[in-house]
């Protein structure tokens, strides 16, 4: 497919943490998952320290949803980051950018939860979008001085872009909100009193597709709000 103009390249991978994606699989909707890798060509990989939390956490608090995790994996709907997939990905020296990304966990973990340190190292390293929703520790590190890489995405705008991208319709992103509020999961604060399409004017999408108009607040709401463009890949 013939690169947009003006549209940078998609990055290879997402950077997830485990607070986000106990959202997403609480949430039972994983389809915008799918189609990120499937028509964007966008690994969603987790490191090692992540994979234990998540399985640790589904299967301690919501051992109901094992089965949706278990699809992610076995679908490689979400991979555990490795040199193969590096490799695989075109980047050069994965052992290298391994070690870097060990190195930096650690010293970022002196401030945060391991499982979130280790997303953001890997997503200053690798430099692509990491996907988190514990806002205390994104700002304990940048409160710390420490530069992490943005976007910094959260649950609902991998949600709402399968809305934008025709993954998902309204309706399914509506049950997915009373999925979260039945397990007692946070919502942002556009969603909290209201259904998610009332609540687009105040919510700034920070993951949208190129190839649909832009859905939601048109400028940023809250600080971290910045937004990365993606095109699709296949036709």
């Amino acid at each position: 497919m013939t690169p947009t103009p003006g549209v940078p390249p998609n990055p290879a991978f997402i950077v997830a943490d485990t607070s986000a994606l106990i959202q997403i699989i609480v949430s039972e909707e994983i389809a915008p998952l799918r189609v990120l890798k499937q028509d964007f060509g966008i690994q969603v990989v987790i490191h090692e320290a992540v994979e234990a939390e998540l399985n640790w956490r589904i299967q301690k608090k919501f051992p109901e949803k094992r089965p949706i995790l278990k699809k992610a994996f076995t679908s490689k709907t979400i991979e555990v980051l490795s040199r193969a997939i590096l490799d695989g990905s075109g980047y050069k020296s994965g052992n290298a950018l391994i070690d870097q990304i060990e190195i930096l966990g650690q010293r970022f973990s002196a401030r945060v939860d391991r499982g979130e340190a280790y997303t953001h190292a890997a997503g200053n390293v690798l430099s692509v979008p990491a996907l988190s929703q514990d806002i205390a520790a994104i700002w304990n590190l940048i409160n710390e001085g420490i530069d992490i890489h943005r976007p910094i995405l959260r649950a609902f705008d991998v949600l709402v872009f399968g809305v934008q991208t025709g993954a998902i319709d309204w309706e399914a992103c509506a049950r997915a909100r009373k999925h979260l509020i039945k397990a007692k999961e946070t919502l942002l604060p556009s969603f909290q009193n209201c259904s998610v399409e009332d609540g687009m004017p105040q919510f700034y999408l920070r993951l949208c597709s190129s190839n649909s108009p832009v859905i939601g607040a048109q400028t940023p709401v809250e600080k971290l709000d910045e937004r990365i463009y993606i095109r699709k890949t296949t036709l």
